[in-house]
């Protein structure tokens, strides 16, 4: 191992934004790249951050010099159901990672992974400067964090940079979220393995969504300056309508389908419309979204064809 290579940390690196961020700084030649897991997994080094003796002897073995922090429970339906496990982890893994950098002096570059489900709901876009109103447990977990990250990282000068993230979807996602649920069940249509039929959620809602890929070249950006508690969205500036983009995607399939409403899959607080602005981001570092929704909605359904064969 070269010691002028950067050493760089993903925590949730075995995850679905995690996975991506580790390909996208693994080809960049100044980082060493590791990523943790509470599993033992091959080549991920084992660290459960709700374990605070663990950290502290991991992070001095390794002294980390960036360390994106995307461990967290992050699905809305899951937290409904577990609400009180997802404000435990969530908060508690970030504030003991801030906590042994804090007391162990070290000189970490962080990225904490946010949301923009803490923002309340508006016609106009979001801005970083937007009211809050978290509307589920995923949110309250995530706001709480938000609003101690910046406020700690401004008193003790921690290099703590936040990003609030839009939807984001990308070929290997899981099906508990929308577009990955519609391209997987086109999938299996197409397959034959199920009816054709899809199950859907509430269509005439309008979502800010952006590609994985988009979102980690925000991440390693973001990563490359000294900020004490600055927050950046991280979005497409743009608001599609589910059932448009579900068209989109039986386009695409070539299948002839029918389209049935699962109540299960309707949210008790869907909000009508929900779009960002990256203004802040692109002034700042040059960011913008670069890949189309055509291509991201592609990508998913051939993703899951090609697995499902599998």
């Amino acid at each position: 191992m070269s010691s002028e290579k950067k050493k760089v940390l993903i925590t949730g690196g075995t995850g679905f934004v995690g996975s991506y961020l580790f390909d996208y700084l693994s080809k960049n030649k100044n980082y060493d790249v590791f990523v943790s897991s509470r599993r033992n997994i091959e080549k991920a080094i084992r660290l459960d951050l709700l374990d605070i003796y663990e950290i502290r002897k991991t992070f001095m073995e390794y002294e980390f010099d960036k360390i994106f922090h995307l461990t967290s429970q992050s699905s809305v339906h899951l937290s409904f159901k577990n609400p009180f496990s997802t404000l435990y982890d969530n908060i508690n893994t970030t504030l003991n990672l801030l906590k042994i950098i804090y007391e162990s002096k070290l000189n970490t570059k962080v990225v904490l992974a946010s949301t923009s489900e803490v923002y309340k709901t508006s016609e106009k876009e979001l801005t970083e400067d937007s009211s809050f109103e978290p509307r589920n447990p995923y949110a309250i977990s995530k706001i709480i964090v938000d609003y101690f990250s910046k406020n700690i990282s401004k008193d003790f000068k921690m290099n703590v940079t936040l990003l609030r993230l839009f939807n984001h979807s990308g070929p290997g996602q899981i099906d508990n979220f929308v577009l990955s649920s519609f391209s997987r069940q086109l999938a299996e249509i197409k397959l034959g393995l199920r009816e054709p039929v899809i199950k859907v959620g509430n269509l005439d809602v309008y979502r800010d969504f952006i590609d994985v890929r988009d979102v980690v070249r925000a991440y390693e950006m973001v990563s490359n300056e000294i900020s004490y508690g600055e927050v950046y969205n991280v979005c497409s500036g743009y608001s599609y309508k589910i059932r448009e983009l579900l068209d989109k995607l039986i386009e695409i399939s070539g299948l002839e389908v029918k389209v049935e409403i699962d109540k299960s899959r309707v949210r008790k607080s869907d909000i009508p419309k929900f779009v960002g602005s990256y203004h802040k981001i692109n002034n700042d570092f040059g960011w913008s979204p670069e890949i189309k929704i055509e291509r991201t909605l592609e990508d998913m359904y051939l993703w899951w064809l090609e697995n499902l064969r599998n």
